[in-house]
């Protein structure tokens, strides 16, 4: 049986797959200037976003 993920479900973990590649060499996550890289922000900007959704959610819930 299988099942399959919800599309922002399956979105985090294309992006968690890309982030950890990149952890082979940590150094990668950051650019000279320190600043996360596009995986790593894309990630955080996804977590955010998914977030802000299940709030607004639960607000409207109530």
């Amino acid at each position: 049986m299988t099942t399959q993920a919800i599309p922002h479900e399956q979105r985090l973990n294309e992006l968690i797959d890309g982030l950890i590649a990149d952890c082979i060499n940590p150094e990668a996550l950051f650019n000279r200037n320190g600043a996360l890289n596009r995986k790593a922000r894309q990630l955080f900007e996804h977590m955010l976003q998914t977030e802000k959704t299940a709030s607004s959610s639960k607000k409207k819930q109530k």
